[in-house]
């Protein structure tokens, strides 16, 4: 999936969260195993961070906060990067375009930048990217996740 050359505009953006936030969101929860269904809040919270322009550590923590509210940023093994130095790497990749949604969704799954949930937000990272791709190419990587099997979706399955 290749990046637009014009940043799609907030009110597609908007209109095609407000679509697939729902299916994608609880078919995340049933992948990830986590033993729950996600309430208004999580939605609410996925809803929130599709509109950011961009994604900030912040914006990561705010929706954990909802997805995993125990789960903290796990301390960076680069003493010079500071804490979030790795996310932050990955969250540059997101904003220049120089990784596929699914290529962001797999080094997410490498940094497993927190102590849990990190399958879910890297999910609804995925959502962040594919939203902002071409149109076809964001209805059918969506319409992809909803129908695989977990059997289709290796990257997808919880870590052990």
């Amino acid at each position: 999936m290749t990046p637009t050359r014009s940043s799609p505009g907030p009110s597609r953006i908007f209109a095609l969260a407000r679509a697939w936030i729902e299916p994608v969101v609880s078919r995340s929860y049933v992948v990830s195993a986590c033993g729950r269904v996600p309430t208004r809040d999580d939605f609410a919270a996925h809803q929130g961070l599709m509109m950011c322009e961009r994604v900030g550590l912040a914006h990561l923590g705010v929706l954990m906060s909802y997805v995993e509210p125990a789960a903290r940023l796990k301390p960076d093994p680069s003493a010079d990067g500071g804490e979030g130095a790795g996310l932050r790497g990955l969250l540059d990749l997101v904003h220049g375009g120089w990784a596929s949604p699914d290529e962001i969704l797999m080094l997410f799954r490498l940094l497993r930048p927190y102590t849990s949930g990190n399958e879910r937000c890297a999910r609804a990272l995925w959502l962040w990217r594919v939203l902002r791709s071409d149109p076809g190419e964001a209805e059918m990587a969506l319409r992809d996740f909803l129908d695989a099997t977990d059997d289709d979706r290796p990257a997808m399955r919880p870590a052990s």
